[in-house]
């Protein structure tokens, strides 16, 4: 098991390329410009990336983070939030996946009654 998951890797790599030269595909050219794309993804989104755990970090620090979980605790469990997630929906506000309503969508959304049913 431990040598198919050592190979996993290399094999996809090799699959890929097999793939493309197949195809008659300059591999490395592709390989190269997914590469520009991926910097250029990076280097848009590090700021904030950067700028967001730098405030959660100082949040957790300072003892913030657990305060509002304990003060939101009876709302939250009342919806059935458990109050751990309240970090999440701070850096997270809106995109949470998860049977449980993020609070934003709760307090955005509460004259709808049907937001409750799903």
């Amino acid at each position: 098991m431990q040598l198919v998951l050592d190979l996993l890797v290399p094999g996809i790599i090799a699959g890929v390329s097999c793939y493309g030269m197949a195809k008659r595909v300059d591999v490395y050219d592709a390989l190269l410009q997914g590469a520009a794309k991926g910097l250029e993804i990076l280097l848009r989104i590090l700021p904030a990336l950067v700028t967001l755990l730098t405030v959660v970090a100082m949040l957790r620090a300072s003892g913030a983070l657990e305060l509002a979980a304990e003060l939101l605790a009876p709302a939250l469990e009342w919806l059935g939030i458990p109050p751990e997630t309240v970090g999440l929906m701070l850096v997270r506000p809106g995109r949470v996946r998860s049977p449980s309503l993020p609070l934003k969508h709760l307090l955005l959304h509460s004259r709808d009654i049907h937001f409750l049913k799903s």
